[in-house]
C-alpha cells in the first residue's frame, strides 16, 4: 500500500463558525464553482519561458497556502477579526488559482500542465468545501479526513506535473527568465513574513545599495540583533552578493575576524510578492514583500 506523503500542501482547519468534532452532518452548500478562463485571456508561453513562470507560480501558491494555514491556526481573541483574515487570505488564494489557468503551455509541457491544473482543482475543492462547512458549523472529523485525502490527491498531481517542470527550469533559465533587471533594483523594499495582516520584517534592501537583516525569529530589537552591509545583484549570473559591515548577536558586536566578509546567494525565484535565494553555503532566504 502506497504511503500518503504530504509532499507540498496541507489542509488548513478553518475557524469560521466553529470547528465541530462530532459525526453529525449538518446541511451546507458545498458546491464548488469551476475556474473558467476565456481563451483570449490566456497567455501563450514559449518552451523557454514556461518552466520559470510555473516555478514562480508554484512558489507563490505555497507561500499563500502557508499563510492561510498560519492564519487558520491563530488564536486571535477577536474571532470576527480572525475570520476576516481567513477570508481575505482565501480570496487571494483564489486569484493564484486563476493565474495557473491563464497560462497556455507550449506543446512540450501540455500533459504536465494538465496534471498541475488537476492539482489546483483538488486544492480549490478541498479548501472551498472546508470554508463552506466551517461557515455553517458542520465540520466533522469524517469530512475533514475526506478533504485531507483530496489534498493528498492534489499533492500527487502537483508532484507529477511540477517535477519535470522544475527539472527543466535550470536547463531553460536565462538571466531574463528571472523578472529582475540587471542591477536588481526591483528587490528594493521591505521583506519578511505575514501571519494574517501582521508583517514581520526580516530584511530591508535600500535604494542606496545598503541592507539590514533583522531577527525575524525571536523579534529582538535592532540594537540586540542585526546585520548591516551592502548588497549588489548580477543579472548575468543571477547572484546576490551581501557584504557584511556589522553583525550584532544578543547585543554583542562581532569583530572583523569573527564574521564572514560577504555572502553570495543564487536567485532561484522572484515575483512581485516574494523571492527565494540559496546561499553558497546551502542556506535559504525565502521572504515575501510588505504589502
Amino acid at each position: 500500500m502506497k504511503a500518503k506523503k504530504l509532499v507540498s500542501l496541507a489542509l488548513p482547519i478553518m475557524l469560521l463558525g466553529g470547528c465541530g468534532t462530532d459525526n453529525i452532518e449538518k446541511k451546507a452548500d458545498t458546491k464548488v464553482a469551476k475556474i473558467e478562463v476565456k481563451e483570449e485571456d490566456k497567455e501563450k508561453l514559449s518552451n523557454e519561458a514556461y518552466p520559470s513562470r510555473m516555478s514562480n507560480l508554484h512558489y507563490e501558491l505555497k507561500l499563500k497556502m502557508e499563510e492561510l494555514t498560519e492564519v487558520s491556526k491563530g488564536k486571535d481573541k477577536d474571532v470576527k477579526e480572525q475570520n476576516k483574515k481567513i477570508l481575505k487570505s482565501a480570496d487571494e488564494l483564489q486569484e493564484i488559482y486563476v493565474k495557473f489557468y491563464k497560462i497556455d503551455p507550449p506543446k512540450e509541457f501540455e500533459e504536465q500542465h494538465k496534471s498541475v491544473l488537476k492539482a489546483i482543482d483538488c486544492y480549490k475543492e478541498a479548501i472551498d468545501t472546508q470554508l463552506s462547512l466551517a461557515k455553517s458549523g458542520s465540520v466533522t472529523k469524517n469530512k475533514t479526513e475526506q478533504l485531507k485525502d483530496l489534498m493528498y490527491k492534489g499533492n500527487d498531481y502537483l508532484e507529477k506535473g511540477m517535477k519535470p517542470i522544475e527539472e527543466a527550469v535550470e536547463h531553460t533559465k536565462r538571466p531574463d527568465a528571472i523578472p529582475l533587471s540587471k542591477d536588481g533594483k526591483e528587490i528594493v523594499g521591505e521583506w519578511g513574513s505575514y501571519v494574517g495582516d501582521k508583517f514581520t520584517k526580516g530584511t530591508e534592501f535600500r535604494q542606496d545599495g545598503t541592507y539590514t537583516i533583522f531577527d525575524d525569529v525571536d523579534n529582538t530589537p535592532y540594537e540586540n540583533s542585526h546585520m548591516d552591509g551592502k548588497w549588489s545583484y548580477n543579472g548575468d549570473t543571477r547572484e546576490m552578493t551581501l557584504t557584511i559591515d556589522e553583525y550584532v548577536k544578543d547585543g554583542k558586536k562581532a569583530e572583523p575576524g569573527e564574521m564572514k566578509q560577504s555572502m553570495t546567494y543564487k536567485m532561484e525565484n522572484f515575483t512581485d510578492t516574494g523571492y527565494k535565494m540559496v546561499g553558497d553555503d546551502g542556506s535559504v532566504m525565502r521572504q515575501v514583500k510588505r504589502r
